[in-house]
């Protein structure tokens, strides 16, 4: 998860821990061999996490020991009731490569997939997996790498049973509901910023239509109920260091239930675009066709004869309400004086939402021809011409 997408998650509540301490939250769980030494990952923003080496046998073995910002999650036992029972069901299905492999949950010594520390936080440990991770895509190879392990992940969770999994973060991807704060960010102007983003204000406006068009389909139950990742990104994809293939899909925090284009919108907007998320110059913000293909085609060929048809014709649409629903979160968050998003500098928010809205054009004046990939490639994998 990226830094600005939770309040908090720049600021866990917690200071780092010496390698003493960190030998000591390894204690708990059921790890064979002696501790050697730890180190805190600086790439996270939402959790605490420590990469831990342990002697077993001769050699060393790698470990990831994790503190949840419960600021973020409010609840961390139902996310590790989550976590555990997804990893599960992965791993009754994982039959090796190519599928990505399922994250392996470590267990305390007394049987539980959590502790607390004496300081109260809480804690859980999975092991290591050697690989790299990229924080964008720089090939259309990588974005269909990317696209093809989340719907690998979404592909072996399709039979995933009953009971629905708890909301770790409640109204996610409620976009209805994010549109109604932000027509009450606009009514109240607490901070006098209404008349300076007036364009994007009218911009928002203008589609107010389309917000509920993913929930509505859902709640008329045209469109299929399944388990999503809700953060698909390259980021959360740990590759080979050899051959670039993914290994893992990691940050299972978010994983609930949705829409599977929650996750396919997120693939277009981290992959499709090539610019950063607060580029200012909005000539270089547009979309890549062959990224755009290349996630398509990523995706079926993991959920091949599994994507309804209502999915398939909502794949563009995906990607440009995920783009403006954080478009609106910026633009709301500026009018309320920059309060949930961390900001480097001033009108950040403001520089960020006109990002993400030009994106939302470039999809609708590309809508036609992405469109017709989709269809293209559906057809590929269908036999239908």
């Amino acid at each position: 998860m990226s830094r600005e997408m939770f309040p908090g998650a720049h600021n866990t509540g917690h200071t780092s821990m010496d390698i003493h301490s960190i030998g000591e939250i390894g204690a708990k769980f059921d790890i064979a061999g002696r501790f050697l030494d730890g180190k805190l990952l600086t790439a996270g923003h939402i959790n605490d996490t420590y990469v831990a080496s342990y002697e077993v046998d001769g050699s060393v073995k790698k470990y990831v020991h994790q503190r949840i910002n419960e600021r973020v999650f409010r609840d961390p036992e139902s996310l590790m009731v989550n976590m555990s029972r997804v990893l599960d069901h992965l791993t009754s299905r994982w039959e090796g490569a190519p599928a990505p492999r399922p994250l392996h949950l470590i267990r305390t010594r007394d049987g539980n997939v959590f502790c607390r520390d004496e300081a109260g936080g809480f804690w859980r440990t999975y092991s290591h997996i050697d690989g790299v991770v990229h924080k964008t895509a720089t090939t259309a190879s990588q974005a269909e790498a990317v696209a093809w392990a989340f719907g690998m992940f979404q592909r072996d969770l399709v039979d995933f049973p009953s009971p629905d999994l708890s909301e770790t973060i409640p109204d996610f991807h409620d976009t209805p509901k994010r549109f109604a704060v932000f027509e009450s960010a606009c009514a109240s102007d607490p901070q006098g910023r209404a008349a300076a983003c007036k364009r994007e204000i009218d911009f928002a406006l203008a589609r107010k239509s389309e917000v509920g068009v993913i929930q509505d389909l859902m709640l008329a139950e045209l469109l299929p109920k399944r388990i999503v990742h809700n953060d698909a990104k390259i980021g959360n994809v740990v590759f080979d260091s050899g051959s670039d293939a993914p290994l893992a899909i990691l940050d299972l925090d978010t994983v609930m239930t949705g829409s599977l284009l929650h996750d396919f919108g997120d693939l277009v907007r981290t992959m499709v675009c090539g610019a950063e998320e607060d580029e200012k110059l909005l000539e270089l913000v547009s979309i890549r066709e062959s990224y755009f293909e290349a996630v398509v085609r990523g995706y079926f060929s993991a959920l091949r004869g599994m994507l309804s048809d209502a999915e398939k014709a909502h794949m563009v649409f995906s990607g440009k309400l995920i783009s403006f629903e954080l478009g609106l979160r910026f633009l709301t968050d500026y009018l309320l004086g920059d309060v949930y998003f961390k900001i480097d500098r001033p009108n950040h928010n403001l520089d960020r939402c006109r990002t993400q809205f030009r994106l939302v054009q470039s999809l609708e004046e590309h809508r036609a021809a992405l469109d017709v990939v989709v269809a293209r490639i559906d057809a590929e994998h269908t036999g239908r011409s």
